[in-house]
């Protein structure tokens, strides 16, 4: 048996397919397809269909990269393919398995920038040592940093890329406690405008 979800979105494509009344069909957009591809565990705080459209034309990968499109339809179509059981409630929204589109995934966010895809790699290896859920770290990686300070920001997260997870007690990645890549950070910190003690000063000990 369908779920609400999935039967809210087959009405709503139904009606476009249809055109309402007139002659002329609207055929459903890349976002009526993202919609329909990624709520799919009926959770309470899932949007209604229009407006996850609405938020979709605003902020999705595809629509504010345009020349990234072609990996969100391909990412977009994997999600589709997938069987409900791939999606799951994470503070009551729908979000992809950690294991669900992976490399589609990855293929998009270096589509964005090198930032993107570089976060996004360290997410994955964050997710696996110390567990928590990819998307939410994935989310934060279209960030873009400080246009003069990219190039110091790059190199430390090519630098953490090469470095072991380090997770807190209770589970969450920790990339500073253990003072790694602490160069390429203090050269960040520096380039931002901070001020403070050189690597060379602090105590290497935990």
């Amino acid at each position: 048996m369908l779920h609400t979800a999935t039967l809210a979105w087959s009405l709503t494509l139904a009606l476009l397919t249809l055109g309402c009344d007139n002659d002329y069909p609207i055929a459903p957009t890349a976002c009526d397809d993202w919609c329909y591809a990624t709520q799919r565990a009926d959770c309470k705080e899932d949007e209604a269909p229009d407006e996850c459209v609405r938020i979709c034309e605003e902020s999705a990968l595809g629509r504010q990269h345009p020349e990234c499109e072609p990996e969100w339809v391909e990412l977009t179509e994997c999600y589709r393919q997938a069987p409900d059981s791939a999606f799951t409630c994470v503070s009551d929204y729908s979000q992809p398995l950690n294991s669900l589109c992976l490399e589609q995934r990855r293929t998009a966010n270096y589509c964005v920038s090198e930032r993107a895809g570089l976060c996004f790699d360290q997410c994955v290896r964050e997710v696996e040592a110390c567990g928590g859920t990819l998307s939410d770290c994935e989310w934060q990686c279209d960030v873009e940093t400080q246009e003069e300070c990219a190039t110091e920001q790059l190199e430390l997260d090519r630098c953490l890329l090469e470095e072991p997870v380090v997770c807190h007690a209770e589970g969450s990645p920790d990339s500073l406690d253990d003072l790694r890549c602490c160069e390429p950070l203090v050269a960040l910190l520096e380039c931002a405008g901070y001020e403070g003690t050189g690597c060379d000063e602090v105590p290497t000990g935990r």
